[in-house]
């Protein structure tokens, strides 16, 4: 159900208002009243905690069309290996704009990214945002550890 004032329209949706006159008086009515997908420009974060993590990191995705309330989005992300993680708990800190989502523990370099808003699919962008690399050790608990250089 739309509430619309007469010459009206709504930025999130792609539809254009038409006038249609009768003998009476003239019907407003949209054409299609769908929402326009989400559009995503960046997504930054600092290096997310890998698996052996207790912490989650957080995650800022900025774009267009993102929606006004933080738990209706479902931010994907993975690697080009198939690994692909899944955030809902994200929070609007500028409403259709800007979103903080806490991260999962993963693996992966180079994350890409998308949004998911009420069945809306975005693009997907490509980053330099990765997990931390895993540390390590030898056998036995020895303490040279290799901070993701290999062994």
């Amino acid at each position: 159900y739309w509430t619309i004032k007469v010459g009206s329209r709504d930025p999130r949706s792609s539809a254009k208002l038409t006038d249609q006159t009768s003998q009476y008086s003239p019907v407003y009515y949209y054409e299609a009243s769908s929402y326009m997908p989400p559009s995503l420009k960046s997504a930054t974060a600092g290096l997310l905690p890998n698996g052996a993590a207790t912490q989650s990191g957080v995650i800022t995705v900025k774009g267009e069309n993102l929606g006004i309330d933080g738990s209706e989005v479902k931010l994907t992300f993975g690697n080009a290996y198939g690994s692909n993680y899944t955030s809902t708990d994200c929070t609007m800190h500028i409403p259709h704009k800007v979103v903080n989502c806490s991260s999962v523990p993963g693996v992966g370099t180079n994350l890409k990214f998308e949004v998911e808003i009420a069945g809306l699919k975005s693009n997907q962008i490509l980053t330099s945002v990765s997990y931390v690399r895993p540390i390590i050790k030898a056998p036995g608990g020895l303490d040279n550890a290799v901070n993701g250089q290999g062994a």
